[in-house]
């Protein structure tokens, strides 16, 4: 008898050693580039988390409304690329408008430098005979007005 009894202990304690744990089955759920995995669970089993389930259904409606918002957001950054793009554009437009006319004005303002200082060039020479003629005139009225005073 004692033998029976400790050949049924030791049934009885392998059994449930080897035994596998059952297999829970999962639902994989892709919203965009997350991926959730929660375990499906038959009505009447209890929850291994704390937490709130939902119907399937939800679960759908929910992944339809991820999958516009991934939808509706790659269009609003595709118009907002577009807008930058045009903006950069215009912008690079009206940069090469200003900088052609920066360098005609510069290339305006070198001639006209080139001019005004030929004409200078020329004032100078009247303005040294001028000084010349305006002194030897002073000396010679100074000798006249001289020689008529002694």
């Amino acid at each position: 008898m004692q033998n029976y009894a400790a050949a049924l202990i030791f049934v009885l304690c392998t059994a449930s050693a080897f035994a596998q744990p059952l297999a829970v089955p999962t639902y994989e759920l892709k919203l965009g580039t997350t991926t959730v995995v929660t375990p499906f669970l038959v009505a009447g089993e209890s929850a291994p988390l704390d937490g709130y389930l939902i119907a399937l259904s939800d679960v759908a409606q929910i992944k339809i409304q991820l999958d516009h918002c991934e939808s509706d957001c790659q269009r609003w950054l595709d118009a907002r690329n577009d807008s930058c793009a045009q903006d950069l554009l215009l912008c690079s437009t009206d940069c090469d408008k200003r900088v052609i006319d920066l360098i005609s004005t510069k290339e305006q303002l070198l001639l006209d430098n080139v001019v005004l200082t030929e004409t200078l060039s020329d004032e100078r020479l009247w303005n040294k005979i001028y000084l010349v003629g305006g002194t030897a005139l002073s000396f010679v009225t100074g000798i006249v007005i001289g020689s008529y005073l002694l």
